[in-house]
């Protein structure tokens, strides 16, 4: 018999009860409850905590304001960032405001060639930068005041007679960043919206997002703690501070916020459909998600959301979606470029950039300074004989992939004090960009990052021992696993982990929630 003083008719139970209503919950394990509760203290602290826990879980009265007041405050806390660096908004390290104008100009998916003079042909013309080109070797950027990626020695028979000047006025096919993020900035700038309006949608998309993990949370079972995921998200220096720049953490942060959504409870078919649509979106925007991908699908065998049938309908529906996806882009450059490609021809200076000597020899020393790319870019980067058209990004691409794994050969021993550095700044709970910051910044920052990330191993840890989700926590596991081994080869820093951040709320929300329900936890039956 259930005790009086335990609410029937009301959300307790279920609240409890990991978020199921109490209609799924057995007759035998709502009486075992009643029996097991001891004490009249015990009793009067689920009676007085019921009413809250209802009323914040399913009032429409409490949930509308609270997701508004989500939306708010990220809108509010990414809106304060980007007016503080508004000089900055059209800063354009990563090539995708370049491509999206490209677009915009009717010349594809391109980019112009931009040149500084190496150091050796700067001391032959007195310092000066040479306008000839026969025989010369110059330094190819990815934009203005960027850091080097490969040196070029121009033959003018092969080129055909044409001068640097030529050449950098010419506008090239790239593969050199993904497609997704410079598409839609080419939709804003078609419509007149300018670099404002880019910084705006990213803005308003930040509150999007803080609102997405917050029903997630709701739904995967913590109605009363899905604000602690919104307001993880919406205060998350990271995502704050990258909201105002030219980069694709906030789409990225976005559609893992998405994908996190969906991923919590049941579906059919539909469901494996639009995530594996998703997913692809999300490889679009950051390659890496290919590797999540895989491993998710890998994860659905593992640990499957329900019987064989379910399981291998997920499987091809994630796999499928994602690969038809992905495929335009891979024709696109096997017709242009000459290569198939689905990710980028920037992942082989990536690998470069955390295995040459210039990095080895800094993580041999005292740290005291930052690691300096242009030290690597002078001194590592390869040489290509000719530029003729864009499918020299990929031989650039190939050269800085063969010098990396030739290094790696070389230095066994090196491979691994590089993965654990490049682990260090990818996890780190201080951003390395901030090491010169206020102690205050640096704490109050680290303190958050800390406890969310705690958090939300705990919440993961629950999920896989209670078998709850599968689907959320394959989706996470795959996040995590697939991030970390990636970086562990490839250069990382925080700025690589924020996409991850908005499925990392939603986790530590499930992490809050079982720490504050310990009555559930130890007297329901698992």
């Amino acid at each position: 018999m259930v005790s009086p003083d335990l609410p029937r008719s009301g959300t307790w139970l279920g609240w409890a009860r990991w978020g199921l209503p109490e209609s799924r919950i057995p007759r035998m394990a709502q009486s075992s409850v009643g029996c097991c509760i001891p004490g009249v203290a015990i009793r009067s602290l689920c009676s007085t905590l019921a009413p809250a826990m209802r009323l914040s879980a399913n009032s429409p009265r409490i949930l509308r304001p609270m997701l508004l007041a989500i939306f708010s405050l990220a809108v509010l806390a990414r809106g304060l960032a980007a007016w503080s660096l508004r000089e900055r908004w059209s800063e354009d390290r990563d090539l995708y405001l370049t491509i999206a104008r490209e677009l915009v100009a009717g010349r594809g998916y391109s980019r112009p060639l931009t040149w500084q003079v190496s150091p050796t042909d700067a001391s032959d013309n007195g310092g000066e930068t040479s306008t000839s080109t026969p025989s010369k070797a110059w330094l190819l950027t990815p934009g203005p005041g960027a850091i080097p990626v490969c040196r070029l020695v121009i033959d003018e028979a092969a080129s055909g007679g044409a001068g640097r000047a030529e050449l950098a006025a010419t506008s090239l096919p790239t593969a050199y960043r993904p497609p997704l993020y410079p598409v839609l900035i080419a939709a804003v700038l078609w419509l007149g919206g300018g670099v404002g309006g880019v910084i705006a949608g990213q803005v308003l998309l930040g509150g999007v997002t803080a609102v997405l993990a917050m029903l997630a949370a709701r739904r995967l079972g913590c109605p009363g703690h899905g604000v602690v995921a919104g307001l993880a998200v919406a205060v998350d220096p990271l995502l704050v501070g990258y909201s105002p720049q030219l980069m694709t953490e906030t789409l990225a942060a976005f559609l893992v916020a998405l994908v996190s959504l969906l991923a919590v409870g049941r579906g059919g078919r539909a469901q494996g459909v639009f995530l594996g649509g998703l997913l692809g979106l999300c490889a679009l925007c950051r390659p890496t998600f290919l590797a999540t991908g895989l491993l998710w699908g890998l994860a659905l065998v593992w640990h499957p959301p329900e019987g064989p049938s379910r399981r291998r309908l997920l499987i091809v529906m994630l796999w499928g979606m994602t690969a038809l996806v992905v495929a335009p882009w891979g024709i696109r450059n096997r017709t242009v470029l000459g290569d198939w490609i689905v990710s980028t021809t920037h992942g082989g200076y990536t690998l470069r950039l955390a295995h040459n000597p210039a990095y080895d020899e800094w993580l041999a020393g005292d740290h005291a300074a930052p690691f300096s790319g242009d030290a690597f870019a002078r001194s590592a980067v390869p040489q290509i004989a000719t530029v003729t058209d864009g499918r020299f990004e990929v031989a650039v691409d190939q050269a800085h992939a063969r010098a990396a794994w030739g290094h790696m050969a070389r230095n066994p021993r090196q491979v691994f004090v590089a993965g654990a550095s490049l682990w260090s700044r990818l996890w780190g709970p201080v951003p390395e960009s901030l090491r010169s910051a206020p102690w205050w910044i640096r704490w109050g920052i680290g303190l958050f990052q800390a406890g969310v990330l705690l958090a939300a191993a705990l919440g993961i840890w629950q999920l896989v021992k209670l078998r709850n989700c599968p689907l959320l926590v394959g989706w996470m596991g795959a996040l995590l696993v697939s991030f970390t081994l990636v970086h562990f080869l490839y250069w990382a820093d925080s700025r690589m982990r924020a996409p991850m951040l908005p499925g990392l709320a939603v986790l530590a929300a499930y992490g809050v929630h079982w720490l504050t329900i310990p009555i559930a936890r130890k007297t329901l039956p698992q």
